[in-house]
């Protein structure tokens, strides 16, 4: 159910697309990934190839090194849903 919510709503693109710093839409959708805002599933999955897209753009990677304090955050949650050793 929280699958089709979500596609109907465009939910994680429209996180993505968001008029917000980088990091702060990173860990946003990390928290979703996790289970943490929402559904496990279909939507943790979009959620997760999302921040995938995100970090590699040289946008993010510069606004993260300047936000050391959200990047510690960034960190946890990426080892939480897997995408981090």
């Amino acid at each position: 159910l929280g699958g089709v919510i979500e596609t109907d709503a465009r939910l994680v693109t429209q996180m993505a697309r968001a008029e917000a710093p980088p990091p702060q839409k990173i860990a946003a959708l990390l928290r979703l990934a996790a289970g943490q805002t929402g559904p496990t599933g279909p939507v943790a999955e979009r959620a997760k190839a999302e921040v995938l897209k995100l970090v590699r753009s040289p946008q993010a990677r510069s606004a993260m090194v300047e936000a050391p304090e959200m990047l510690h955050e960034i960190k946890g949650l990426m080892k939480t849903v897997g995408l981090a050793a």
